[in-house]
């Protein structure tokens, strides 16, 4: 699992650039961006949660068979 953290309400793109690479590179099977926005973002294979939906989702494991 790989995760990128940012503190900011808008997620860009380029944030996602290096992960979305690893995952085309079987480095990482479910890669997951994080911030402090309101929606669930969906950019390729990367999910972009709000920070409480993103442990919320850890918490009930939701993330972890992925």
């Amino acid at each position: 699992m790989g995760i990128e953290v940012k503190s900011t309400t808008e997620w860009k793109n380029e944030f996602g650039r290096t992960l979305k690479g690893l995952h085309q590179e079987n480095v990482f099977q479910s890669i997951y961006g994080i911030y402090l926005g309101k929606d669930v973002l969906k950019d390729g294979p990367l999910t972009v949660f709000p920070f409480f939906d993103f442990v919320r989702a850890l918490e009930k494991g939701a993330l972890l068979s992925t």
